[in-house]
């Protein structure tokens, strides 16, 4: 956006202001305001001023402009964390959107009209500029998992990637995690990751621990799902693992929903975005991304395996749970 004279995004945090993610700093996202526990402290007026995604904040200073040779006239717009930027960029605009991160581990974001309450503390809620909430949820499963059971390279990882082919499902379930322990879609600590049958290798391997992925996938959209966030809508997608198609496929199937891809899902063109929409589209966020985002990519589920892979993923839910129950015995 730098190109234009009259608005840039800095994402950088100011000690004036704090963007709408000052919610982890306690603020209270509902009412606007720093909770009475804060304000008890005595503290609440030397805290930053929290302000919507979106926000003006002023003009850039005329040396920083000079030093980097800006426009002076450039306009400071708040912004939001690195992942609710990637998730603005994503392509996800409309309630019961989904957003899926796939990198080292698995983010869910969903646009929900609902704030949703996790008595667990799994889920919290942005907010989102589409006049939406955004509950979501961090798990340890992902890339980092995948790549630490194959003990594989990058290099490796594109082989079995180009090799596999879409077919039924593995006769094996993977549960990929870097070292023990899961806190979404369930919270565990002592949780172990596993492959069922020790014979399965290399590509078998890596199709299992994909399958497995997509099947974590599936259960934290159903967690949330079941806390009263109402999902329906297209399943965009973020991350490193975004560009392996045939992990695209297998998630169209476990899921049985329609897998998009951007063709710009970084974090810093959802910062552009956000520019753009104050600037150009007077707040209006579903206007911005229906104007800038741009479709890669889509995975449709193919009716035959969603429908064998619907058994797979009720077999892997078994097989997770009798493995939660059997750690338990094992610790009493």
């Amino acid at each position: 956006c730098t190109k234009y004279s009259n608005c840039v995004f800095f994402r950088v945090l100011f000690l004036k202001y704090v963007p709408v993610p000052g919610l982890k700093t306690g603020y209270d996202i509902l009412s606007s305001t720093w909770p009475q526990y804060i304000k008890d402290l005595g503290i609440a007026v030397k805290l930053p001023e929290v302000v919507p995604t979106g926000t003006v904040l002023g003009e850039i200073d005329e040396e920083i402009a000079k030093e980097f040779g800006f426009s002076n006239q450039l306009t400071i717009i708040a912004g939001m964390t690195d992942s609710v930027a990637a998730c603005i960029a994503s392509g996800a605009r409309n309630p019961g959107d989904m957003n899926t991160a796939l990198g080292s581990t698995i983010t869910w974001k969903v646009l929900s009209k609902e704030i949703v309450y996790d008595e667990k503390g799994r889920v919290y809620s942005h907010l989102h500029p589409a006049n939406c909430f955004l509950p979501g949820g961090l798990g340890n499963s992902g890339g980092y998992g995948i790549r630490s059971m194959l003990d594989a390279s990058p290099e490796e990882l594109a082989v079995f990637a180009t090799r596999m082919k879409e077919t039924e499902p593995s006769t094996a379930f993977a549960y990929p995690l870097p070292t023990k322990g899961e806190t979404y879609p369930f919270v565990d600590p002592e949780f172990m990751p596993f492959v069922s049958d020790e014979n399965c290798k290399g590509e078998k391997l890596y199709k299992a621990l994909i399958e497995g992925a997509a099947c974590i996938e599936r259960m934290g959209y159903e967690t949330v799902e079941s806390m009263g966030a109402k999902i329906g809508g297209n399943v965009w997608t973020t991350g490193g693992g975004a560009m392996v198609d045939m992990w695209m496929k297998i998630r169209a199937n476990v899921l049985n929903r329609v897998i998009l891809r951007a063709r710009f899902p970084e974090s810093a063109y959802g910062a552009a975005l956000i520019a753009a929409m104050r600037t150009w589209y007077q707040g209006d966020f579903v206007k911005t991304a229906d104007s800038f985002i741009l479709e890669q990519a889509r995975f449709e589920p193919d009716p035959h395996l969603a429908k064998k892979y619907d058994a797979y993923y009720k077999k892997f839910l078994d097989v997770v749970e009798k493995r939660k129950v059997h750690l338990l015995k094992n610790l009493k």
